[in-house]
Formats: structure tokens, C-alpha cells, sequence
């Protein structure tokens, strides 16, 4: 019954295309905006076996696959895509709120300022979209495939879409796969197994008091995940301890389960936790501040604390540069930011070390620009930072083709010419040959994305920073 409905819509379409054609025509406005009929049918006639993967519930309230669809009928790919987008946003919103919007904000990768954004469930629509999907992510939400491809969309949305005016095209296989991969990756998409245990573990700590065999078995659980995952759990449990409305013995479960999590944390996460805790002090959160103290107390983490400010200082000029640069007029608004961490870095561009990594990437990534180019008033100033980069900060740099959201940049041609850019900064200023091969190794190439490989895993990463850094 499906493909009859489908063949009569699509023999309708013909009729409908030509009059619409008609009509512009009549108008005197142009004719060519329209995707072709035949891009149409090709998209309606196998829409059915994409969509069919939804289970009914969640059919019944895809209100913007409805106007996919019409927006396909109509010719207009451009906002096709938008509404899709705006579907596996949705969908990603309500798969945080079920496993555990407070864990989630609690992130690393979320900004103070985002996190107070956030008072109830609907305020989510709140964080841009990157924000949104990194978090969902570091959550195990989404797959890291899977982020990589909703993040390339992501991209392709911002733009190609009718989100904003543009002149791209989109052809019949390429508004299919992005559909494919919504569905897939988001709206049909199962809890991973890390997910649902990590969210077991929450549930049980903020449901019922532990005993200590209990909280043996979560730590041993939490010391064998990934680092990532542990990391997440760190700055998520903390976030829990400190918050004032948690429970007392839920307060007692995390004392107990901590000093596991604790000590499966490097070096670099135990001073990201010492920032964090300086943050809620810097935002006149006393409360938090009180309680984090408290709890890096209780593992013997005190020497962690960041006692200076100018740390979180630049720590926010970065968020406020990061946060620019991924919202509409970015162009305009990058260049106060980059001017306030300029100041705030001085002459001696003496950063610390504790916040270091941070600071490269966000610098090189802002420096990068986009597919619409880059801002010109910002770019001397991100010039001259990196122009000031230690040996170790460049290999830091460097290291970035590494980086999933670098290398989705890297795609675009003009991210490209500017990453080259960058590494010429760095000739006749190293003293490492590995670097220094690195460097040639990028210059020669006309695929930087690609220099160690398409497709990189995480041990993969591990092996090229062994053998090429």
C-alpha cells in the first residue's frame, strides 16, 4: 500500500513541478532554486526503507521528518536538510533529559556559562548544536563514528542548508545518507553498553545507600573504562557531590566511590577537576566551592586547587572566543575575545601549564576559520599567539591532525591553506627532528587529514604519538 501511495504522490509531483514552474515564471522571480524532479523521485523512492526503521511512537511525533518530506516534494534539499537536522537535535535532547540531563551538563567540554543556561529540561535547546552533540558524546550517547559523521551534518547544515544563505547544492545521495545517518545514529540508536552501566551507577548513587562491597565493585568497574570515560565520570560525580540539593547519602556514596575514580586520573585531568573547582569560586558559587574542596579533601587532591586566577581568567577568554566562533557573526565577534586573551597572555606568553592544551587547540581551531573563510580582524591576533608558541606548544599544534574536529576542518580547503599557514610559523624554530619531519611531512602534502590514515581510532592515535611525536 506504501509504494502505491508513494507512486501516485510522485506521479502528482510531475504535474505539481511543472505548475510551480510555471508560476515563479509568471512571477518573474527565478525558476532555478528548485532541486531537479528526477533528484526528487530518486529521494521519495527510497524514502520508505529509510524511514521504516522508526518504530511507530516515535513516527507518530517526527514532526519535522513530515516537513523533510514536503520540503523534498517541493525541491528544496537546502531546508530538507535543516528540518532533518532539526529532528535529530530534538531527538538527541530527549535521550539526554531520560539518561541524566545533570551528568550530562557537568562535561568538561560545557562551559560554566552554558551550564547556567540550563534551570530546566526545555532550556537544552539553549547550548548550540556542537555543544549538544560533543556532550552527548562524552556521554556515550552517541558512538564516536557517529559523532563524526552527525558533526560533519553538522557542518554540511550550517553551510549548505537554508539556515543561512547560501548557493551549494545537494544531490539525491547525499540528502539520503544524511537521513540514513540520523536515523541510524541518532533516532533509532540504542544506550551502548558503557552507557547504560555508567547509568546504572548513577542511579544507584543517587537512589540508595552503598555498602562499601558495593562501591568496591563500582570502582573496579570505573577503573577499567577508558580514560575518557573515567574523566567524564570525575567531572560528573563532582558535579553531583557539589551540587546543593543532592541527598546526604548520595553526598556519602560519592566520598566512598571517589578516591577509586581518583586514582585512575592523570595528572592532566586532576588539574582540570583543581580549575573547575576554582571556577565556582571565581563565579561567586561559594557552595560549590565549599563542597569541592571538601571532596578533593577527602582523596588527598588539595595540592590540585588553582590558586590563580589569571588561570581561569584565560580559561574563559578561551570558552569566550570557542563560543564566537561556533555562533552566527562569528566573524565580528572573534576579535574582542582574541584581543581580551591577548591581554590576558601578555608579553612573556608565559601559559600555564595546567591550562596549556586547552589553549593551543582552541587557538588553532578559531585560526582555522571555517567554510566561509576566517576573520580578518581576529587572524593577526591569533597569528601573533601562535607565532609565540614553545616547542611544546607547536607539537601540541601539530599533533591536532589528530583531533576529530581538526580534521573534519581539514576537509575544507581553506581550513587547509591555514593549517599550513600555521606550520610555517614553525620552520627554523624547532630543535626536535620529529617535528621537524612532521612539519615537511605536512607541507608536502595536499591531504593533511590524511597524512597517518583516513579513518583513526583511538589506538590508532596512540601508536602515531608513539612513533611520529
Amino acid at each position: 500500500m506504501a509504494k502505491d501511495i508513494i507512486t501516485m504522490h510522485n506521479n502528482y509531483l510531475q504535474k505539481y513541478s511543472n505548475s510551480l514552474n510555471e508560476l515563479v515564471l509568471q512571477l518573474g522571480i527565478p525558476q532555478d532554486v528548485f532541486d531537479p524532479y528526477n533528484e526528487r523521485i530518486a529521494v521519495l523512492q527510497n524514502i520508505e526503507r529509510i524511514v521504516s526503521k522508526i518504530d511507530n511512537q516515535k513516527l507518530n511525533s517526527a514532526n519535522y521528518i513530515s516537513k523533510f518530506i514536503a520540503a523534498i516534494s517541493g525541491g528544496l534539499f537546502d531546508a530538507a536538510l535543516n528540518y532533518l537536522w532539526n529532528e535529530t537535535i530534538l531527538n538527541i535532547q530527549r535521550k539526554i533529559i531520560q539518561y541524566d540531563i545533570d551528568y550530562f551538563l557537568e562535561q568538561s567540554s560545557l562551559s560554566e556559562i552554558s551550564k547556567k543556561q540550563i534551570k530546566t529540561e526545555d532550556d537544552l535547546s539553549k547550548l548550540n548544536d556542537y555543544e549538544l552533540i560533543k556532550g552527548a558524546r562524552e556521554i556515550d550517547l552517541l558512538s564516536e563514528i557517529g559523532y563524526k559523521k552527525l558533526n560533519h551534518i553538522r557542518d554540511m547544515r550550517n553551510n549548505i542548508s537554508a539556515a543561512h544563505p547560501n548557493d551549494n547544492i545537494l544531490n539525491a545521495d547525499e540528502i539520503l545518507s544524511y537521513l540514513r545517518i540520523c536515523i541510524e545514529e541518532v533516532i533509532c540508536s540504542k544506550e551502548s553498553e558503557i552507557a547504560i552501566k555508567v547509568k546504572e551507577v548513577l542511579q544507584n548513587i543517587k537512589s540508595n545507600t552503598l555498602t562499601k562491597d558495593e562501591i568496591k565493585t563500582m570502582g573496579s568497574f570505573i577503573s577499567n573504562q577508558p580514560q575518557r570515560k573515567i574523566n567524564a565520570l570525575a567531572f560528573g560525580l563532582l558535579g553531583i557531590y557539589t551540587n546543593e540539593n543532592t541527598a546526604n547519602f548520595t553526598i556519602d556514596n560519592i566520598s566512598m566511590l571517589y578516591p577509586y575514580v581518583w586514582q585512575a586520573l592523570k595528572e592532566e585531568a586532576k588539574n582540570q577537576i583543581g580549575i573547575k573547582i576554582g571556577e565556582y569560586a571565581a563565579h561567586g558559587d561559594s557552595t560549590r566551592s565549599t563542597k569541592g574542596k571538601d571532596l578533593l579533601t577527602k582523596v588527598e587532591g588539595i595540592s590540585y586547587l588553582c590558586e590563580e586566577q589569571r588561570t581561569f581568567e584565560l580559561k574563559q577568554a578561551l570558552e569566550n572566543l570557542t563560543n564566537a566562533h561556533y555562533a552566527l557573526n562569528n566573524f565580528y565577534t572573534e576579535p574582542t575575545h582574541a584581543k581580551n586573551i591577548a591581554q590576558i597572555v601578555g608579553d612573556r606568553y608565559n601559559i600555564p601549564k595546567i591550562i596549556e592544551e586547552e589553549y593551543v587547540f582552541k587557538i588553532v581551531n578559531v585560526f582555522l576559520g571555517n567554510n566561509f573563510g576566517y576573520s580578518w580582524e581576529a587572524e593577526p591576533i591569533l597569528l601573533s599567539l601562535i607565532k609565540n608558541f614553545t616547542e611544546t606548544q607547536i607539537k601540541l599544534a601539530l599533533q591536532l591532525v589528530l583531533d576529530d574536529d581538526i580534521r573534519t576542518k581539514l576537509h575544507n580547503t581553506k581550513s587547509h591553506l591555514r593549517y599550513k599557514k600555521m606550520v610555517e610559523t614553525f620552520e627554523g624554530r624547532l630543535n626536535d627532528p620529529k617535528l621537524i619531519r612532521i612539519c615537511k611531512k605536512i607541507n608536502d602534502s595536499k591531504k593533511i587529514y590524511d597524512i597517518f590514515g583516513g579513518d583513526i581510532n583511538e589506538n590508532d592515535k596512540d601508536k602515531i604519538l608513539k612513533n611520529y611525536f
